[in-house]
């Protein structure tokens, strides 16, 4: 038993150091194409270059109520962090003034027509 496990542990750190790498930039982890946040990350840092370091958080999840309170709780942890500069989170509405209206889907704007 011994032997497996240690036979085991072996196999694993070879695989390890082999095979495991560490890809910092969001174009080697995702392609524009295959995720469309990463499309429109693409598109922010072109029109936007002095951003280019900030990070980008996207919370996504099938409960809508659970992903707003997580994006809650990040954004106010990061808010205490000495190191975090600024952070662009809630969209006031009333900021969007008459523009609020260029912010919805084709389809909703499709029904109010």
């Amino acid at each position: 038993m011994l032997a497996v496990t240690l036979l085991t542990v072996v196999a694993s750190l070879w695989i390890s150091v082999a095979r495991l790498s560490f890809h910092g930039s969001r174009d080697d982890i995702a392609t524009a194409d295959a995720i469309p946040h990463t499309a429109r990350y693409l598109e922010y840092v072109r029109e936007f270059p002095d951003d280019a370091l900030s990070i980008v958080v996207v919370v996504d999840g099938r409960d809508a109520a659970r992903a707003t309170a997580f994006a809650d709780a990040l954004a106010g942890r990061l808010t205490h962090l000495p190191q975090v500069e600024r952070i662009f989170y809630r969209v006031d509405p009333a900021a969007l003034g008459g523009r609020a209206l260029l912010y919805l889907p084709v389809g909703d704007l499709e029904r109010l027509e």
